[in-house]
């Protein structure tokens, strides 16, 4: 699951702890898919793509933005590792916010953003009696390639 920051031309950014489980997934097989699915309406788009790292000056800018204690987390926080226990966490958020009171907080170098460039876009819109209807977009030379798709 990522939390999508921004999504242009280039492709879909998300930021996560490069360390982590799902940051090292990502560094180890590059393809990756993401789903969106609107319980409501009863929609969902699947993206397929290659993902690499933003740059860490695009890392370091959002970083940034954050609020401050979402900053001290992600730097005590080594997602997806085992820790002690909650309250050993809370206790290293509370010593790095008292190291860095008055300070700006440097962005780990093991957290930072990723782009998923778009190869495959699926819509998918639930229908009566299992006759979804589902549109495929695929790039092919640079140009995308619309198709259905039997539910």
């Amino acid at each position: 699951m990522v939390l999508l920051k921004s999504l242009s031309d280039e492709g879909l950014v998300f930021f996560t702890d490069y360390e982590g489980k799902k940051g090292q997934e990502i560094i180890n097989n590059k393809k990756v898919a993401l789903n969106f699915w609107w319980a409501k309406t009863n929609k969902q788009i699947r993206i397929e793509g290659c993902c690499k790292k933003v740059s860490k000056e695009e890392s370091d800018e959002y970083f940034q933005l954050r609020p401050r204690l979402s900053q001290v987390s992600a730097t005590a926080s080594h997602q997806s590792k085992e820790i002690q226990s909650y309250e050993s966490l809370v206790k290293d958020v509370r010593n790095i916010e008292r190291t860095n009171e008055g300070k700006k907080i440097e962005r780990p170098q093991r957290w930072g953003g990723f782009i998923l460039k778009p190869e495959l876009i699926e819509f998918w819109v639930d229908q009566k009696n299992r006759l979804h209807r589902r549109k495929l977009y695929k790039m092919v030379n640079k140009k995308w390639q619309v198709s259905l798709l039997a539910p």
